[in-house]
């Protein structure tokens, strides 16, 4: 999403005051701190990913749209672990 061209997060972080860059620098950093897989196996999303999902599900329902966009994605990753750290250290929140 960060990285999506005339993306709508992309969009979005001038006008928050951010930049693109910052942000991509403190996702690479968080993610480089996550452990890796080293073999195959199952894998499966992490609770973190299912609260946020869950979260950007009931938005779209709210909001009685068909299917769930990057915009609800987005804003319920503002209210979910890591990634709300991350995103309130460069001054974003919701």
């Amino acid at each position: 999403m960060l990285v999506q061209a005339n993306g709508l997060v992309a969009s979005f972080l001038p006008t928050a005051g951010r930049t693109q860059e910052a942000i991509l620098c403190g996702t690479r950093d968080a993610l480089a701190e996550k452990p890796r897989v080293q073999d195959q196996t199952q894998l499966h999303e992490s609770i973190e990913f299912a609260r946020a999902l869950k979260s950007a599900d009931k938005a779209a329902r709210r909001k009685n749209d068909d299917y769930i966009s990057c915009k609800h994605i987005f804003l319920s990753l503002l209210g979910v672990g890591s990634t709300r750290r991350l995103l309130e250290s460069e001054g974003l929140n919701e």
